[in-house]
Parts: C-alpha cells; sequence; structure tokens
C-alpha cells in the first residue's frame, strides 16, 4: 500500500512535467566523484524515462564528459555529447567579437555569444536525446563559461526549468544558520536581500547566474546540491524539495500547488 500511495503522489508531478525542458547545469565537487556522479546519472536518467527532455551543461573536461554519458548510455538513456566548440563549428551558437578591443597584455580581443540556435539540441530532444554539453577550453571563443552557456541556452530553448546543482544545499541568507534556507523566493526577495549583505560571498556567482536566466525568461530555476543524493529528483517530484526555487514573481504564483513548487519558508531578514 506504501508504494501504491507513493505512485499517487508522484503522478501529478509526472503529468507535470512530461515533455517539459530542463537544462541542468553539474557543477562542483559532485560529479568529479565517482559515488556522487553515479547518483547524478541515475537522476538524469529517471528524468529522461519519464519524458522530460534533458539537457546537461558541464565543466569537466573530455574525460569527465565520457564518463558522463557512458554512464548515462548503461542505464538505457539515449545520451549524446557535445562541445561548445562542436555547437560552433555547426553555427549552431553564433558568436561575434565585442565593438572594442581590448588592450590587455597579449593584445587579445575578447568575444560575446551574441546568440544561441537551440534547433540541433531541440531536435535531439524531441528526438528522445539526452543532450550533454560541455563547456569546455576549445569552446572559449565563443566567450561563454559553463554559467553562461547553461543559461543562454535554457533561455534559448525556453526551458522549464534551469538547475544548478553545485556545493551549496541551496540560498541560505546566513551561512552558518542551516534554519535561514529560503525554500521558495523570487527575483526582487533576493535583491533585497542582497542589499542586506545577506549570503555567503562564495553563492554570488550562483545569484547572478539566477537572477540573469530569470531575467532572460527562464521561468524557475533551482538551486540544490548535487553532494545530497536524489537532489534532483527531490526538487521535482517532492512538494517541500530539498533546495531553493526561484521564480520570476511570487506574486504570480499565489496559491503553491503540488505540481508547482516546494511549500515556502520565510527565514528572518539578517538584522
Amino acid at each position: 500500500m506504501d508504494r501504491v500511495a507513493t505512485l499517487k503522489r508522484v503522478l501529478p508531478y509526472l503529468r507535470e512535467h512530461r515533455g517539459k525542458t530542463f537544462v541542468i547545469r553539474l557543477g562542483g565537487r559532485a560529479p568529479r566523484e565517482a559515488s556522487a556522479r553515479r547518483g547524478l546519472v541515475d537522476d538524469l536518467s529517471v528524468l529522461d524515462g519519464v519524458g522530460v527532455r534533458v539537457v546537461v551543461v558541464h565543466d569537466l573536461g573530455a574525460a569527465g564528459g565520457d564518463a558522463l554519458v557512458a554512464g548515462l548510455k548503461a542505464t538505457g538513456a539515449l545520451a549524446v555529447g557535445l562541445r561548445a566548440a562542436e555547437l560552433l563549428d555547426a553555427n549552431y551558437v553564433h558568436s561575434e567579437a565585442t565593438a572594442e578591443v581590448q588592450a590587455d597584455a597579449n593584445d587579445h580581443s575578447t568575444s560575446d555569444a551574441a546568440a544561441l540556435d537551440p534547433k540541433l539540441l531541440r531536435a535531439l530532444t524531441q528526438g528522445g536525446f539526452l543532450a550533454v554539453i560541455a563547456a569546455d577550453a576549445a569552446g572559449a571563443g565563443a566567450g561563454l563559461d559553463a554559467d553562461a552557456l547553461a543559461e543562454r541556452l535554457a533561455a534559448a530553448l525556453a526551458a522549464d526549468k534551469l538547475f544548478l546543482l553545485g556545493d551549496a544545499r541551496g540560498l541560505h541568507l546566513d551561512p552558518d544558520d542551516p534554519g535561514s534556507l529560503l525554500s521558495w523566493t523570487d527575483a526582487e526577495e533576493i535583491a533585497v536581500h542582497l542589499r542586506r549583505g545577506a549570503f555567503a560571498s562564495d553563492l554570488r556567482p550562483t545569484l547572478e547566474l539566477t537572477l540573469a536566466a530569470l531575467a532572460a525568461g527562464v521561468a524557475k530555476v533551482h538551486v540544490a546540491s548535487g553532494l545530497q543524493p536524489s537532489a534532483l529528483l527531490l526538487e521535482v517530484f517532492t512538494n517541500e524539495g530539498c533546495g531553493t526555487l526561484v521564480v520570476r514573481d511570487k506574486g504570480a504564483h499565489p496559491v503553491v500547488s503540488a505540481a508547482t513548487a516546494p511549500t515556502p519558508v520565510a527565514p528572518a531578514l539578517p538584522a
């Protein structure tokens, strides 16, 4: 009976997310540690198996990316590995030099990612493939590191969710207080907390990436720890989640349902 009850609880989430597009940025220690990577592979395979269109972005290098793809294939997923440079060569990621040439010691000009054409990734995910994108050094000419690539891809694909899986469990207002975890918040609240000096300094890149993704049109950003077993599935298939869900505007979600977001927690603001 417990199994039946579990299936009944999960069914609304399966209906909600089937056919949706998730971009998942794998960072931190988890994808580099064998046991944690196996857990991530299993979670990604589950999402793929229930009909979610999954795009993974990593900075593990060639060997790490190959290991990730091989692990996914071993679960039965139709995983395909691509490098940012290969996307550039195929004209699926377009770059252009900035107008201003930076006069640095090496006299190099900088470049910026002007646009992302997601045709290839859409074709792959719609065809049942799980795309694993390596933002490696060879793609540096696009001016995109793994974080920026994940954000731009999520926007270009009109992703339903962007997951930022790193070492941090989520967004804590006070790094020394586990109870200060923000379970559910929005861009405006984050800006208020930042003005008040909340969050650890090492969370700033994650916060900047989150705000950039929301501003670019991504509906929801999840921040969670890849080191926590099944963190990805807990964020997707449970009401309470395990990290932080960030939306553009909480006012647009006056009723938080089990199928759309975890129960919000409102920690006290720091003095």
